[in-house]
C-alpha cells in the first residue's frame, strides 16, 4: 500500500522523519469535511537519499510485512488446531479449546508485533520521489 509523505528531517544514519500527506481524494475544502487529522511524524528508511521538503512515495518494508503475515497466519492456526485436537481428545470439548487456542495465538502475535515495533520502529521505506504525474 503506497502512501505519499513529505520529508520533515533527514538523519545521517540513512533514515528520515516524514509526515503523511492527505489522500489524493482530498477536495482541499477543510470546512466541508472537518479537515485532516494532525499528522504525527515517524521514521522511515531513506535509501534514495531524499532531502528535506521532498514529497516521497512510501511502501511497507517487505521484510517486516512477510514476518508479520507469516506469524499472523501460522501461530493462531496452529494453536487452533492443537487446541481442537487436544481438547477433543482429553475433554471432549474440541471447539471450545480450539477457540481458546486461536485467541491465545492472536494475543501472542500482537505481543510479538509490539516487541518488534519497539525494537525496530522503522516499518516503511522510501521507494521514490512523488511527482504530480505519478498520482
Amino acid at each position: 500500500m503506497k502512501q505519499i509523505a513529505q520529508i520533515h528531517q533527514v538523519f545521517p544514519d540513512g533514515t528520515a522523519e516524514v509526515i503523511r500527506l492527505p489522500e489524493e481524494s482530498c477536495s482541499g475544502n477543510c470546512a466541508v469535511c472537518g479537515g485532516c487529522e494532525p499528522q504525527t511524524p515517524f521514521l522511515v528508511r531513506n535509501d534514495i537519499g531524499a532531502q528535506v521538503g521532498d514529497r516521497v512515495v512510501l511502501e511497507p518494508d517487505a521484510k517486516v510485512s512477510r514476518k508479520v503475515a507469516a506469524m499472523l497466519c501460522t501461530v493462531p492456526t496452529g494453536l487452533l488446531l492443537a487446541g481442537y485436537l487436544l481438547g477433543e481428545h482429553f475433554w471432549g470439548r474440541g471447539a471450545l479449546m480450539g477457540l481458546a487456542g486461536a485467541v491465545a495465538g492472536l494475543w501472542l502475535v500482537l505481543q510479538q508485533d509490539r516487541k518488534m515495533t519497539r525494537k525496530n520502529p522503522i516499518t516503511y521505506v522510501i521507494t521514490g520521489l512523488h511527482t504530480d504525474e505519478a498520482a
